[in-house]
């Protein structure tokens, strides 16, 4: 693990922090806020808490359940974090998560493998809150935002849940209350929150909602609300597979259609071809036949909130 790539920063108060008390001064919140020292989070080792030797001429070190436990317990506070479908660099993640998070305290940005970054934060506040304010989006595509846990390992090539915008385009207005749009959504995945603009009636369009959904399942591309099929759209996700639904890889290498040719594989495919004409979807028809197709992702992401950058 590299983690020679460090920085702290220190967002400014804003008036919005002012007017709110999201953030205060360091004498009126000392006592209020759980703070942690992120420039020191070392400890000195027991001569009890090291024991070395050799298994199968292979040298080995053993840390005690102290060691461990303190070494845990310096994660505190601690989120892992990637832009998902796009590589970007220390620098500019650094500024990105400073303009879009403004801490009101300290935080240490962490270069790790596999384009995958730790954020440390000294303030409780700040850290539940970049959780909570989510989804956030660099360059058209999502930050992926989890706390760490002992089990993470960064050579997975994304994480396995994330908060993603998602929309109901032409949901009946009789649908559009807090808690009906609440229930569709969570059929989808869990909600984390209804749009403000939709929450109150002022969108009419789609019916807008924060989603955490399972990128290792098939994404829910319809749902069937009283006997009507919805589509669901998703914002600012790429690279999905438009055959099984699943985040991380395209229909061309999906292997659900690695099969063996047999005879029963030919006759199948000799009737979908001259079924073919009756799957096609025209111009006119509001739902498409497809299990999952383009239709799912959103290429005009308008309205999406001003945090995203």
């Amino acid at each position: 693990m590299d983690c020679d790539n460090t920085s702290l920063l220190k967002a400014p108060l804003s008036c919005k922090d002012m007017v709110t008390g999201m953030t205060h001064s360091p004498s009126q919140n000392q006592s209020d806020e759980e703070l942690i020292d992120i420039e020191d989070d070392d400890f000195d080792l027991l001569e009890d808490d090291i024991r070395i030797g050799e298994r199968d001429e292979i040298p080995f070190i053993d840390f005690s359940d102290r060691a461990q436990y303190l070494a845990i317990k310096s994660m505190d506070f601690t989120l892992v974090v990637k832009v998902l479908g796009c590589r970007v660099g220390y620098n500019t993640l650094h500024n990105r998560i400073y303009n879009i998070w403004k801490p009101s305290h300290p935080i240490k940005l962490i270069d790790i493998e596999n384009d995958y970054f730790l954020v440390k934060f000294s303030c409780k506040q700040d850290y539940l809150k970049v959780q909570s304010d989510g989804p956030w989006t660099i360059f058209g595509h999502y930050l992926t935002v989890e706390p760490w846990f002992i089990e993470f390992c960064p050579t997975q090539s994304h994480p396995s849940r994330i908060m993603v915008w998602v929309r109901l385009p032409g949901l009946p207005i009789t649908c559009y209350k807090w808690s009906m749009i609440e229930a569709i959504g969570n059929r989808i995945g869990s909600v984390v929150k209804v749009d403000y603009q939709t929450d109150n009636g002022r969108r009419g369009r789609f019916a807008h909602m924060a989603v955490n959904i399972n990128l290792r399942k098939p994404l829910v591309s319809k749902i069937n609300i009283n006997g009507r099929t919805q589509i669901v759209e998703y914002e600012a996700l790429s690279t999905v597979c438009f055959e099984c639904g699943i985040y991380g890889h395209v229909k061309d290498i999906c292997s659900t259609l690695v099969a063996p040719v047999t005879e029963n594989n030919v006759h199948s495919e000799t009737l979908h071809s001259s079924t073919s004409k009756q799957d096609v979807v025209t111009k006119s028809s509001p739902v498409p036949n497809e299990a999952f197709g383009p239709w799912m992702m959103v290429k005009n992401v308008n309205g999406v909130p001003k945090r995203n950058l």
